[in-house]
């Protein structure tokens, strides 16, 4: 048998369940496995998503793509990759997909279920698919502490195993479709994600923009390194933010900047206060929050 494992992982999340799911398989010599950061490493830097996968991606019965759940969606560059996937064509792009998400605790929202109905609608038999709670990464940077920072990871380790044994009993020809089971959240909280939260356009107009002070900015570089869309980069002694692709607000670079010369404009204390507010109504109450589905 042969998996890809596909990713998207601003701040860490997704990647630590890729590399559980990789490590769920690697006991067994008959399984080869591929792990690609397909957006940090080839999305941003080539004109032609499609190319890059055809070049990248190596042959598989079976994907397992993820991404982290943004304001209740799945992540927009995770969508739009899943959307450049070649079809399965039984040769080399294998027909069975498995979606899974992280989420900081508060809500997957219907960003599984976005997942696997693109992943159906490019060919794929979706037979399952898995979300994870896992630490709320953006609130280490304007907050005291970080929400759910200490996820036990023996669920995690739990539903991961179940996925790997969904997947190594599969019958490739034959597989139900389980799409229908990613749709968890009411038709109604669906239709007020969709309408409401629309991520992108509030990452451009909503959110607090992130800017760089150049006067404390010591041109270290740590910001670059750890900005997962290629928005930050060093021009002469000073690191700067591009134009070329824009921030996702996953906020990587305040945490990373060594000289604190990375900040948020605008009313701190309000995106604060809307944060606790969220917290307190739904952090934690998720049920079940950790789970594959089959």
């Amino acid at each position: 048998m042969k998996i890809c494992i596909m990713y998207f992982s601003p701040s860490g999340n997704t990647a630590r369940a890729a590399e559980m799911i990789r490590e769920s398989f690697a006991h067994d010599k008959d399984i080869s496995i591929q792990v690609l950061d397909c957006v940090r490493e080839g999305y941003f830097t080539t004109d032609d998503v499609r190319g890059y996968l055809e070049k990248t991606v190596m042959p598989h019965d079976i994907l397992l793509i993820g991404g982290p759940v943004y304001a209740h969606h799945v992540q927009y560059h995770v969508k739009d990759l899943i959307e450049k996937l070649p079809a399965p064509d039984g040769i080399k792009w294998g027909k069975l997909a498995i979606p899974f998400v992280t989420y900081g605790g508060i809500t997957s929202g219907i960003a599984l279920e976005e997942a696997g109905t693109r992943l159906s609608a490019s060919g794929r038999t979706v037979i399952g698919g898995l979300k994870v709670s896992a630490p709320h990464r953006v609130t280490r940077a304007f907050m005291e502490k970080e929400f759910s920072a200490r996820v036990p990871e023996s669920i995690m380790i739990r539903e991961i195993r179940r996925m790997a044994k969904a997947v190594m009993s599969a019958d490739f020809e034959y597989a139900p479709d389980c799409v229908r089971k990613l749709k968890y959240q009411s038709r109604i909280k669906k239709l007020i994600i969709d309408i409401v939260f629309n991520e992108k356009k509030w990452h451009a107009s909503r959110y607090p923009k992130v800017s760089i002070d150049e006067w404390k900015c010591s041109g270290c570089g740590s910001c670059e390194k750890v900005c997962p869309v290629k928005h930050i980069e060093k021009e002469g002694k000073i690191c700067v933010m591009s134009d070329v692709h824009s921030c996702i607000h996953c906020l990587n670079c305040i945490v990373a900047c060594p000289s604190k010369a990375i900040f948020l404009e605008g009313d701190l204390e309000r995106g604060r206060a809307f944060m606790t507010r969220m917290i307190a109504k739904k952090g934690g109450k998720e049920s079940p929050a950790t789970f594959f589905y089959s």
